[in-house]
């Protein structure tokens, strides 16, 4: 699947959205997860909280998706299964939590969820 982002924003320096690759994680991309979350609140406790998140498997299925500039990874957004408590039909709902970006990329567009899309759901 490929990602990308709702629409080319005007950006007030050299960072460029066209170049910016969004794609699915996979389990190999645990570290670069990490280390963009940890970045991105300056200290671990939202790494800790989507590293449980994304081990714990009543959050399934989940959407995990990671941006990358120049091949550095940036951003990582997730959207986790919620449920309503005591209720025999679930209905498919995910929150958001959270959507982290590293702080030399902040307040550059990237960090609306609205800025995020599959493609193939446009379709």
């Amino acid at each position: 699947m490929r990602y990308a982002f709702v629409e080319v924003l005007n950006i007030h320096n050299t960072m460029n959205l066209n170049n910016i690759q969004i794609r699915e994680t996979a389990t190999s991309d645990f570290s670069h997860i990490m280390e963009v979350e940890k970045l991105a609140f300056g200290y671990d406790k939202e790494a800790e909280l989507v590293a449980e998140l994304l081990a714990d498997n009543s959050t399934k299925p989940i959407v995990s998706l990671l941006a990358f500039y120049k091949d550095e990874p940036i951003g990582h957004i997730l959207f986790t299964r919620a449920y309503f408590n005591e209720q025999q039909q679930q209905p498919m709902m995910h929150i958001l939590a959270p959507l982290a970006v590293k702080p030399e990329y902040q307040r550059q567009e990237l960090n609306k969820p609205e800025h995020w899309r599959n493609e193939e759901s446009d379709r």
